[in-house]
């Protein structure tokens, strides 16, 4: 599988797990606005998602991004100009 890149142009995991849980959410929305529908002679019923439902489940995900996020920048400019010496 081919992951999303991020703004350092490198493959990101997270990202592209929140960008597809999105997408799956989104289409779930768009679903739930339909009720039932017949199939073949078979209704079908659809629930609706509920609020909590889509924070929980976003939730997660956009708080990992950017806890992933805040990692990678924390290292970058992190140099220290005084490192422990060894006695």
């Amino acid at each position: 599988m081919k992951w999303m890149l991020n703004s350092d142009g490198k493959p990101d995991f997270v990202m592209t797990l929140t960008f597809i849980a999105f997408l799956i959410v989104s289409a779930s929305i768009l679903i739930g606005l339909v009720e039932s529908f017949t199939f073949f002679g078979n209704t079908v019923a659809l629930r609706k998602l509920e609020a909590g439902e889509i924070a929980a489940y976003l939730g997660t995900l956009f708080t990992a991004y950017v806890a992933r996020r805040n990692q990678i920048g924390s290292g970058k400019n992190n140099k220290n100009p005084n490192p422990p010496t060894q006695e």
